[in-house]
């Protein structure tokens, strides 16, 4: 590998020598490529994590101030026409999410859309936990809800501590799990205890995504809280419906887009 300088051009000789130039196009710092590959052998293709609404959305980050927020959108607006004329003249584009599809798929007649995650076949629910699930649910089981993801303040995992209030006010028999670790797991333990959640609702540290992880969700947990504030890859919700489970979360373009294509 050859470590470069991001603020730097790519060297003329390294496009010259690539056979294939793949690129990150979502920090529209390379988007002068696609000219530049003109009369090289080597093809390019980009690939896009995110359509514009959903760059847009994570510029309104409360952390910043108010000049920065709007000099990020000004930015995002200005470089999305030069990002759009790069993916036409791309040999190749790679989009991530159905809602990024939705932005970028007509401009390119080469482009492969895909929803990345990590689920592999064997990993899939199995029809007897399947079984098991709605035995449990028959027999009035407590609902098993758990909600995963970075303990950040824009991932919106302190919304969970409402909807477990709400679940309670009204009633309903559940149990809620949060798992993840970060800066805002203090908080949220407190407020388990000040909203007199202890025993519905526990704070848990992850643990091996397959081998301890992924075979708990399809054996013990009904549905799946994704209470996202910031747009994400459709990697999360893939990995929960691929356990069997329906998930909640925010209509964000992308989770819009898949839940409708879904059912889930």
């Amino acid at each position: 590998p050859v470590l470069l300088d991001r603020a730097q051009p790519l060297p003329q000789s390294l496009l010259d020598e690539a056979a294939l130039v793949y690129v990150a196009a979502d920090d529209l710092r390379h988007l002068d490529l696609a000219q530049a590959m003109r009369g090289r052998v080597g093809k390019l293709v980009y690939t896009v994590e995110q359509p514009l609404a959903d760059r847009l959305a994570t510029t309104r980050d409360p952390r910043w101030s108010l000049r920065r927020q709007f000099g990020a959108v000004a930015w995002n607006l200005r470089r999305e026409r030069a990002l759009r004329a790069a993916l036409r003249q791309a040999d190749g584009v790679h989009l991530n999410g159905l809602a990024t599809a939705a932005s970028y798929a007509r401009l390119n007649p080469r482009t492969l859309v895909y929803l990345d995650n990590r689920i592999r076949q064997p990993l899939l629910a199995r029809s007897a936990e399947q079984a098991a699930r709605a035995a449990r649910l028959a027999a009035h089981a407590p609902l098993a809800l758990v909600a995963a993801g970075p303990l950040e303040p824009d991932t919106g995992m302190e919304d969970v501590l409402p909807v477990a209030r709400l679940l309670s006010n009204m009633g309903v028999d559940f149990r809620l799990e949060i798992v993840g670790q970060g800066p805002l797991a203090p908080r949220i333990a407190a407020g388990i205890a000040a909203l007199g959640l202890g025993g519905r609702v526990r704070l848990s540290a992850p643990t091996a995504f397959e081998g301890h992880f992924l075979p708990r969700l399809r054996r013990e947990a009904d549905l799946a809280l994704m209470p996202r504030h910031v747009p994400e890859g459709p990697g999360p919700y893939v990995e929960a419906m691929g356990c069997g489970l329906p998930v909640v979360g925010y209509a964000s373009a992308g989770w819009r887009r898949l839940a409708q294509v879904s059912g889930a």
